[in-house]
């Protein structure tokens, strides 16, 4: 039985006042229609390979709306069975977005099992016949592939290239495009966020996920040729990615909210949108910190011999945390190394930070253990399981629905914090995969299940020390939704190695992570992996002599919430300047950067161009911007930008090997050398 499925009337007004009504103003539709995609019992697409969707007899009954302070509530039943639907819409303030769950209620006496639920489900984009909407041009979506060391990579498509466009007369014809992600790696293979731009009546519709969960969001069109219109919609995955739900008699559902809006403009107008709701709705700290983090292109976690004197260098450069990445501690136990710090411990450790007037930090992975950990904790319920065994096998996860084991985890924490650790960096570098059905739920919802109670876990934490900041990671992104940042201060943005191709995540992420909470390795000196036994390279270090690497290290991470690393023990005089000089500069301009906008110039640049890449931070009112450059192998680069009446070069404070010149909106930027870098202020 599939269940047709359409769209409450949503739009804003010119001065961003939402207008969001159960009938179109010109009464297209009789009656009040949901917001919802829902399936129930089986969807026959998934059964039957190639099945075309039919529409049945099975119909929402509009039953009822309720006004509450901060949006409204609309009521549905389903005409063949006793199932209840609440649709739960919350206004944001002064942003054009409504954030969306939905309420599923058995008011019977039977089983009702649900096979797909949306959160949302826009409709009417591209209004007009099919020979509009399709046509090539107007219509233009954007969507982002995400791999591991290879985050936000942004794509842009018409409707045609990715398969929307009609082909036949008959009113059962539907054509549809996906992107999904299962496993607790939300963000792994495509970010939850789909921006779709109406280029003819410059407005753009999105949507975006706000949960770890097994995902799907589908642009779709019915009725071929005839159609009228395209939806957007964004929920739960359905039974293509394992998901599905037994809803007993007298019980209820909640689906996972989904933010959805509507923007004036294109793709910065969009992520301008998102970005408004966002400082409305998540934790926020008044500024992001400078932290020094041992890891990327540094220690590894290995090389330890070199930890006093970055802890020196750290704190000349200006960090205000200095957080000891993995290797402190036998892992799923959460006990330091007995040879740490040459011998003397953790503490000793932590007090040397404290010496030298930082915050000390560590990293974790709440939910991994290992072999040693199995062997002394024995409860088998400790841990996530999938066809009766314990996985992954190489790397254990904790079930975080077991009491057990989030009271373990707590004592930890509380155990470090009363060494002094005042930050730190949670990490998830496996997925749950398919999911978890150890609870009898199908995988995807037991990986949801296990997935609530690890955020109950950090609501915990946080609630006991409101002084600790806490960075999310996940392999670098994998685990980014905004549901999950909620609860964190920080969010890192990949575990990328190579500082040429940093830009591309840096300023592709910046499109679904605030600006202030996209923590960006800038890594200058780089102990690359494959030296990892030996050292830098004699000439390595003679090549960085002239700053340009250092430069477009810092440039990279100046662009976001800088995360610094790399051998800067090693570094001479002059650019270690330049590192204090980056430094500096990030903690003036970080106040303008939590309340500023991202503005991207042009498409974004993939990590295979190596031709330049611009990014813009600006103010509301489009008064100041900072704008960071970076010249791969392009030489000379020239582009409009608006009109300020000042330009100036404010990093590094002064270059010999770079220019630029600014006059009526067009700014000219010119290399002598490959990877340069600027950070330019306008005003």
């Amino acid at each position: 039985m599939k269940i047709r499925h359409e769209q409450v009337c949503c739009d804003f007004r010119e001065d961003g006042v939402a207008v969001f009504d159960t009938e179109f103003a010109d009464n297209r539709f009789p009656s009040p229609l949901p917001n919802v995609r829902l399936s129930l019992w089986a969807n026959p697409e998934a059964e039957i390979e190639s099945a075309r969707h039919m529409n049945t007899d099975d119909f929402f009954v509009f039953t009822g709306i309720n006004r509450v302070k901060d949006g409204m509530n609309t009521l549905f039943s389903v005409s063949s069975c006793p199932l209840k639907i609440e649709e739960r819409f919350r206004f944001i303030p002064k942003s054009n977005v409504i954030l969306q769950k939905n309420i599923l209620n058995n008011r019977g006496t039977e089983e009702i099992t649900i096979t797909e639920c949306s959160s949302a489900n826009i409709g009417f984009i591209g209004w007009g016949d099919a020979s509009q909407w399709a046509k090539k041009g107007r219509i233009k979506v954007y969507y982002a592939i995400s791999r591991w060391q290879g985050e936000a990579q942004w794509q842009c498509a018409s409707l045609e290239e990715l398969g929307v466009y009609p082909c036949s007369s008959h009113k059962w014809d539907k054509v549809e495009w996906n992107i999904r992600s299962s496993s607790s790696w939300s963000t792994g293979t495509y970010l939850p966020l789909v921006i779709v731009e109406d280029t003819l009546l410059h407005k753009s519709w999105f949507v975006e996920l706000e949960e770890a969960v097994s995902w799907k969001i589908s642009i779709t069109a019915f009725g071929g040729k005839n159609s009228r219109y395209i939806y957007l919609s964004a929920g739960q995955t359905d039974e293509f990615g394992g998901w599905k739900y037994k809803l007993r008699p007298g019980k209820r559902y909640e689906t996972p909210p989904v933010a959805f809006g509507i923007a004036h403009g294109g793709f910065s107008d969009a992520v301008a949108e998102l970005v408004k709701f966002k400082r409305q709705t998540t934790k926020r700290i008044p500024y992001a910190p400078l932290v020094f983090n041992d890891f990327m292109d540094c220690t590894w976690g290995i090389r330890r011999e070199s930890l006093r004197a970055l802890i020196d260098k750290a704190a000349e450069a200006g960090a205000e945390y200095f957080c000891i990445d993995g290797g402190w501690a036998e892992n799923g136990l959460w006990t330091s190394k007995k040879d740490f710090f040459d011998g003397k411990g953790l503490q000793a450790a932590i007090d040397y930070i404290k010496a030298k007037n930082m915050k000390p930090g560590l990293w974790f992975e709440f939910e991994a253990t290992c072999s040693a950990a199995t062997e002394k904790f024995g409860d088998k319920n400790r841990y996530l399981k999938r066809n009766g065994k314990i996985f992954p096998h190489y790397l254990p996860k904790l079930n975080m629905r077991n009491k057990k084991a989030a009271d373990f985890l707590e004592k930890c924490v509380d155990y470090y914090y009363s060494l002094g650790i005042r930050y730190i960096k949670n990490d998830h570098n496996c997925s749950d995969g398919f999911g978890i059905d150890m609870y009898g739920d199908s995988p995807a919802e037991g990986t949801r299940k296990n997935m609530r109670a690890f955020y109950r876990l950090i609501e915990k934490i946080r609630g006991k020390y409101p002084d600790l900041v806490l960075e999310n990671c996940a392999s670098g992104a994998m685990r980014a939704d905004n549901g999950t940042l909620r609860l964190f201060d920080l969010q890192s943005t990949s575990d990328q190695e190579d500082y040429r191709a940093y830009p591309s995540i840096a300023t592709g992420s910046y499109a679904y992570l605030l600006p202030e909470k996209a923590g960006i390795w800038a890594y200058p000196y780089p102990l690359e992996h494959k030296y990892l036994q030996s050292d830098i390279p004699e000439e390595d270090l003679l090549s960085m002599q002239d700053g340009r690497q250092t430069v477009f290290n810092m440039v990279t991470g100046l662009s976001g919430t800088l995360y610094l690393s790399g051998r800067i023990d090693l570094a001479d005089e002059y650019n270690f300047s330049l590192i204090k000089e980056g430094a500096a500069l990030y903690k003036e301009t970080r106040e303008f950067k939590s309340r500023a906008y991202p503005v991207f110039f042009h498409e974004h640049k993939k990590m295979s161009d190596d031709s330049f890449i611009l990014y813009g931070l600006r103010d509301e009112n489009f008064s100041e911007m900072y704008l960071y450059v970076w010249l791969f192998n392009e030489k000379k680069i020239k582009t409009k930008i608006g009109k300020y009446e000042n330009c100036k070069l404010i990093y590094p404070s002064s270059c010999n090997y770079l220019s630029y010149s600014y006059e009526d909106g067009l700014l000219r930027v010119e290399t002598e050398k490959p990877y340069s870098a600027c950070v330019l202020k306008l005003y």
